[in-house]
């Protein structure tokens, strides 16, 4: 069973759990919706068109957006950590 307080990259799992949701939230919400849909109830891309009445190719277009912008506003944040991270497997300058 994993710990859910185990340190990863300087952040627990719980850490990293709380600031995906809270950038998740932070989308307009046809992204965050798609975002929930194949993220955190695992639904296949069809499933979610079905869901939404739109073109799968519409998912798909906003799933790409959706991580986009995820990947900058957490990169930023995780990028942040790194000077710490380094220092903390007792390397010395």
């Amino acid at each position: 069973m994993e710990d859910p307080g185990a340190v990863t990259g300087g952040f627990s799992r719980v850490d990293l759990r709380e600031l995906v949701a809270r950038a998740v939230d932070t989308l307009p919400e046809e992204l965050r919706t798609v975002v929930v849909f194949r993220y955190w109830e695992h639904l296949p891309y069809q499933d979610i068109a079905d869901k939404l009445g739109i073109p799968l190719g519409t998912v798909k277009s906003q799933l790409s957006r959706a991580d986009h912008i995820l990947e900058q506003r957490l990169g930023k944040i995780l990028k942040g950590s790194e000077p710490a991270r380094a220092n903390a497997g007792g390397e010395h300058a």
